[in-house]
């Protein structure tokens, strides 16, 4: 599966001169994510819902999901399947690389997420790259979850999501960014906003904006 191939670990791991100690979640696993980080999961089943209303020929009243929606819950994927008849999420990865340095009090280097999805999408959930050797000031802090620098290695793991999207046949890679900061940052790598209803709220709002990426 090229989902965790994504994410250059190996050139993190050089650009860190350390070697990582790598969690893997894959499908079989998702409970697991769902009692860690419930979050997660509730995201990908968010934008996946998105999407079936917005770009698939069945016709869903998205309200329909509500209580799942407001309960923020983890496993709304599994009624997502039922209503489409096949599974909404056909592939999946959850990834955590911490540094290996005793030395450290914070030694998460990569948190990465994506899947394959309902109706043909690679769906990005969730991408934290940071150097833990080097905080950023308060003063220069760009993303509020952020409080590391990067590895200057975004444009690799989008060419390697586009990558791995056409492997699997999808026609579109999707994301949800959380802040009109980081709408702009995937903007340069060709993702747009939905011009969709969801899509112009967040636009109004400045968070939770729906984006894809055509191929």
């Amino acid at each position: 599966m090229c989902l965790d191939e994504i994410v250059p670990l190996g050139k993190i791991s050089e650009a860190l001169s350390k070697p990582l100690d790598i969690d893997r979640y894959d499908l079989n696993r998702i409970g697991q994510v769902i009692e860690f980080n419930p979050r997660c999961i509730h995201s990908a089943s968010l934008r996946i819902l998105d999407r079936v209303v917005t770009h698939s020929n069945i016709d869903v009243d998205p309200m329909m999901l509500a209580p799942e929606v407001n309960a923020k819950d983890p496993r709304m994927f599994e009624r997502i399947s039922e209503i489409v008849g096949e599974p909404s999420i056909r592939g999946f990865i959850f990834l955590q690389a911490y540094v290996e340095d005793a030395n450290l009090d914070n030694n998460l280097a990569v948190q990465f997420s994506a899947a394959e999805v309902f109706p043909n999408d690679l769906l990005l959930i969730d991408l934290l790259l940071s150097n833990p050797y080097k905080p950023i000031p308060e003063a220069n802090v760009r993303f509020h979850h952020q409080k590391f620098e990067g590895f200057g290695m975004l444009g690799e793991v989008a060419a390697n999501a586009k990558k791995c999207a056409r492997k699997l046949g999808c026609e579109a890679i999707t994301l949800t960014a959380a802040s009109d900061t980081i709408v702009r940052v995937f903007e340069k790598h060709g993702f747009e906003v939905d011009d969709t209803p969801t899509g112009r709220s967040a636009k109004i709002v400045g968070s939770g904006a729906p984006m894809h990426l055509n191929l």
